[in-house]
């Protein structure tokens, strides 16, 4: 059985990569995209929270990100809003289990468990994001009428993935706040 110091180091360090995975995931726009090639010509359009890129090569070659704005697309502002109060929890997370690893006291315990609550949060918070931006952006497709979708991209797996780490970490806090309990043994950190 781990001691309460290796489960809290391993669940802060699957935190850590669950946010970092999140933090990127947040600003790349790489969340859907689609890139074709006809007749020696190529072009690639990605769509995140905050940009659309297009790419084109061949005879003209071009790069560009525009951004989005909420005012011409009203629905982005929801994922937007959910991933921000996703990585605001994650965040608070991280630095009250650091603070319970550094308290080491009577308050650790309630400290763990809160961090694990908080973890949850971000996760669930993450997850509802994704959910609506990928909804939304599958209805913008089908509305635009082009009849080409966009295929998922590695930022929105990306924070997909963060916020499973997450979730992970949020149950390995909980676990620990219970041997933390059992054990009544705060200095073990």
């Amino acid at each position: 059985m781990a001691t309460v110091a290796v489960q809290h180091r391993s669940s802060l360090l699957v935190m850590a990569v669950g946010i970092l995975f999140f933090v990127v995931a947040f600003a790349v726009p790489h969340w859907f995209g689609k890139s074709v090639t006809a007749q020696g010509q190529s072009a690639s359009v990605y769509v995140g929270l905050w940009k659309v890129c297009v790419d084109t090569s061949g005879a003209v070659t071009e790069n560009a990100c525009l951004t989005i704005d909420s005012d011409d697309v009203d629905w982005i502002t929801i994922p937007r809003a959910m991933e921000g109060l996703g990585l605001a929890a994650a965040i608070i997370a991280l630095v009250v289990s650091v603070v319970a690893a550094i308290a080491k006291s009577a308050i650790s315990r309630a400290l763990i468990l809160g961090a694990a609550v908080a973890a949850l949060t971000a996760a669930i918070c993450g997850i509802v994001g994704a959910v609506v931006f990928n909804s939304k952006q599958a209805d913008a497709t089908l509305s635009a009428g082009t009849g080409v979708g966009l295929d998922i991209a590695w930022g929105f797996a990306l924070n997909l993935v963060g916020d499973g780490l997450l979730i992970a970490s949020g149950f390995m806090h909980a676990i620990l706040g219970g041997m933390v309990m059992r054990s009544q043994s705060y200095q073990n950190f």
